[in-house]
């Protein structure tokens, strides 16, 4: 049977036993998996709660507790069968029309019924049926008259006199009074649509429906609490301001059909958000100060390592650096000590009413809501006292920086530590405008996944960092993008109180001027590239440098001048940089083999805060021929440079000593 001939018939109205089928071949595992109509449901139609979809996406629930739920809704087979088809194969869209194809044949062969139709009435409760569902109007009605079709089965009194040819039953004969009158439905004509307004327009939300009731109250609720005075079908949202952003949905409901399950329809939920000209800037606040702290720990000695974290980091810090202005203090690979050190020098170099982001990617757990951050020297079996304390570090920063906004991105692991076995009280002393952001949520994993560059959660972070409007609000966004990964959510925690953006404008404040000298002394490496001569053949060369992170620069030389010398080539020479213990990388943060001893690609030098020296002497070698066929010549030359850095974190060591 033709598929159409079901598209009209309501789910609810068939038994649970017809989806058996459909059910088993969602339960397999790969792409055709219920998961994947899930979540195309949840985004083209906000089907699920928010809540309840998060629960289903962490659950291990059965194909059929998801297909139960869609089948209680008031929907047809024909929008069942339109999701089904967004499945890479048709297993899952045969097996249901299989299953209603021997249904119905059983039922037809069991009453001597013929084929299903589709029965159509007027709000005068004058009724025709039709072989298939298509539009007849009785000729003693106008054809502008509205109609509505409900998938049905003759009833027996009917299939008495016309058993095999519905299609002969006459207008006259069904307004006998044996002739019961057909379900009562509410039909959705228009859904509302998510919306992206400016605050100076004014826009529209409509929810249609049409009934043969003529009763029909609407109520419109914003973040589920009811729009005083939206009783209509639209809703106008005049002049929208940012409290104008959230969910917004609509309840159509007939009183005179009671608590019938079709006496109600509920819109799918669309979300406003307020889109602002970067010009026409949406917050009435300013930062004192922007400074933000980041912390990427890929690289361990005795635990997994994480590659994603440093791109991760490195994309991180150009957004916030080049695009929201912050002064960033970037970190990768920092053990206890350090650690400890970086959050005595982010304090230090801030000032009252500034804007403050934390972000940590690394190994971390969490126990009695403390979460703890894993550095790169902790043994295997970690412990509280291997680890930094999250929450009690950051509330230091608050209480002597008192900043106007604290955000807190943690990228880790939120599982329990089974090694840690002690019981930490979880009171927290933060005061509001903190947002905290995780990765994951309680007890839950955070995930690396091969062929990403990077990590889950800073992937769809990197999106939308640079949107205009409240942070909390942005990283619904973030929630959002996440959720598609299938395999963690985002969790966020918010006591801000104000609409503070990160694109908020910078007012400098007291003591603006001398952190911000401080900061740039941390990143001092030279502006232009260094010209370096060689006066006895005459070739020239520069060398570039870059500041990536606070304990990584980039070095890059190429050839300016080659005085006509044939093959001539500069090359930063890796192996006597490592003979001077430092840590290497490439221009993406990975690490250089081990048997590479020239490069002619950018060169990162890692773990700056590890120099026992500030000078680093950074070698070249040169290759030249002066004649085509003569031998070819190498020369290294060294280039000294000073890094401030290395001092300034040097006065930052105090006597910070590891927990026992």
């Amino acid at each position: 049977m033709l598929r159409s001939k079901y598209n009209h018939f309501i789910l609810n109205q068939l038994p649970l036993d017809v989806f058996k089928d459909l059910c088993e071949t969602l339960n397999v595992e790969g792409p055709c998996n219920w998961k994947h109509v899930v979540r195309t449901l949840q985004e083209k139609e906000h089907f699920f709660s928010d809540n309840e979809f998060i629960i289903l996406c962490r659950s291990r629930v059965d194909a059929f507790e998801i297909v139960k739920k869609i089948v209680e809704r008031q929907v047809t087979v024909a929008f069942l069968l339109q999701y089904l088809d967004t499945l890479p194969c048709k297993c899952a869209s045969t097996a249901l029309i299989n299953s209603l194809d021997a249904y119905f044949q059983a039922s037809f062969q069991q009453q001597n019924y013929g084929p299903p139709y589709v029965q159509q009435y007027y709000s005068q409760d004058r009724f025709i049926s039709a072989p298939t569902p298509g539009h007849m109007v009785p000729q003693d009605h106008m054809a502008h008259e509205r109609y509505h079709t409900v998938a049905g089965f003759p009833t027996s009194s009917h299939m008495m006199q016309y058993p095999n040819d519905p299609a002969k039953m006459s207008t006259n004969s069904l307004q006998d009074n044996t002739t019961p009158k057909p379900q009562k439905v509410i039909t959705i004509l228009e859904q509302p649509k998510d919306q992206r307004c400016s605050p100076i327009n004014c826009e529209i939300l409509r929810f249609i429906v049409e009934s043969n009731q003529t009763d029909i109250k609407y109520q419109w609720y914003h973040n589920d609490k009811p729009v005083p005075g939206s009783l209509k079908p639209t809703l106008i949202l005049e002049k929208p301001s940012v409290e104008s952003i959230g969910n917004y949905y609509c309840i159509a409901e007939s009183p005179s059909l009671g608590h019938s399950p079709h006496g109600s329809a509920r819109s799918r939920t669309a979300f406003v958000d307020i889109v602002h000209d970067v010009s026409q800037h949406i917050s009435e606040f300013n930062a004192s100060d922007k400074i933000a702290l980041f912390i990427g720990n890929d690289t361990y000695q005795n635990n997994k390592q994480l590659p994603a974290v440093s791109r991760d980091l490195r994309v991180l810090t150009k957004i916030f650096k080049d695009n929201l202005h912050f002064r960033t203090l970037s970190f990768q690979n920092l053990d206890f000590l350090e650690m400890h050190r970086v959050f005595r020098l982010w304090i230090d170099l801030s000032i009252k009413g500034c804007y403050c982001v934390f972000y940590f990617g690394g190994h971390g757990y969490e126990n009695d809501g403390q979460c703890y951050l894993v550095p790169t020297d902790a043994p295997s079996k970690y412990i509280s006292a291997h680890c930094i304390q999250a929450h009690s570090a950051l509330e230091d920063v608050q209480r002597r920086c008192e900043p106007s906004m604290m955000l807190i991105l943690l990228d880790i692991c939120r599982k329990s530590n089974p090694h840690d076995m002690r019981r930490y009280s979880s009171r927290t002393s933060f005061t509001d405008n903190i947002v905290f952001a995780y990765a994951t949520t309680e007890n839950r994993e955070a995930f690396e996944e091969q062929g990403r560059t990077y990590g889950i959660f800073v992937e769809s972070l990197q999106k939308h960092l640079e949107k205009p409007i409240r942070v909390n609000h942005m990283l619904s966004y973030v929630q959002d993008d996440v959720r598609k990964s299938d395999v963690q959510c985002v969790e966020v925690k918010t006591l801000l109180s104000f609409n503070r953006c990160l694109t908020d404008r910078l007012e400098a404040g007291k003591g603006y001027s001398e952190v911000h000298r401080k900061w740039k002394e941390m990143h001092d490496v030279p502006e232009l590239p260094v010209l370096i001569q060689c006066k006895e053949n005459g070739i020239s060369f520069s060398v570039s440098f870059k500041s990536i992170l606070t304990n990584c620069i980039e070095v890059t030389a190429s050839t300016v001048n080659t005085n006509n010398l044939n093959q001539c080539e500069v090359y930063v020479r890796i192996d006597r940089l490592k003979a001077q213990n430092i840590t290497l990388s490439n221009s993406e943060g990975f690490d250089i083999l081990p048997h590479e001893r020239l490069t002619q690609s950018p060169v990162q030098i890692l773990n700056l805060q590890k120099l026992e020296e500030s000078e680093v002497k950074i070698p070249f070698l040169l290759r030249f021929q002066e004649k085509p066929g003569d031998f070819i010549h190498e020369k290294t030359y060294v280039y000294k440079l000073d890094l401030s850095v290395v001092q300034a974190w040097k006065s930052q060591i105090g006597c910070v000593q590891r927990k026992s």
